[in-house]
């Protein structure tokens, strides 16, 4: 196995995905069925030397995972990752978790319009607290990478709205199916 150090809402996202119950282990994750983290973490195993490789010291705030590795990988590439390549990890654990931040917030912004009760609940769907990952990081997120501007999001809200009674009133009978067209073709 090789230890390493993440971001809190980091170490919750692979410990819910990818935890191994082993006794006397509370971090312990195995990647092998996820092919994209599997892969890298396989090309990027070393086999460490004293005299010419540093241990990185973790930053404050850091989470101390292992990631479980088999045998035959610890004794053919090695037991360690470079700072650089640990570096890289973390970048791509974090962009996994920014990317589900920012699909479910705007999801759950379509239908609530107030990004308070989103954060409150991804901060409940999935077991993060302010603690792991501050709202206001959150809020930052959101603001520069939002999938869709507030005005799409509503007007695509209206849209579908209106389309569904549409097809109800169809389906009842209460409007042809040449009205529901001459209606949809309005609110487009």
């Amino acid at each position: 196995m090789i230890w390493i150090h993440v971001k809190p809402y980091v170490a919750k996202y692979l410990l819910r995905n990818y935890r191994l119950y082993e006794p006397g282990w509370d971090a312990l994750v195995d990647i092998s069925k996820d092919k994209e983290l599997s892969t890298f973490v396989d090309n990027s195993l070393i086999k460490p030397c004293r005299w010419r490789d540093t241990m990185i010291k973790p930053k404050e705030g850091r989470s101390r995972i292992a990631i479980e590795i088999s045998k035959d990988k610890f004794y053919r590439y090695g037991w360690a990752l470079t700072a650089t390549d640990e570096n890289r990890l973390n970048s791509m654990l974090e962009n996994r978790c920014k990317n589900i931040a920012k699909i479910f917030l705007s999801t759950q912004y379509m239908w609530s319009g107030n990004l308070s009760k989103c954060i409150k609940l991804l901060y409940k769907t999935f077991g993060w607290t302010e603690d792991d990952w501050d709202i206001e990081n959150i809020r930052k997120i959101w603001n520069r990478d939002r999938v869709m501007p507030k005005k799409e999001i509503f007007n695509l809200i209206y849209q579908e709205k209106t389309r569904f009674v549409l097809d109800k009133l169809a389906e009842n009978r209460q409007i042809t199916e040449q009205g529901k067209n001459a209606y949809e073709s309005n609110i487009l």
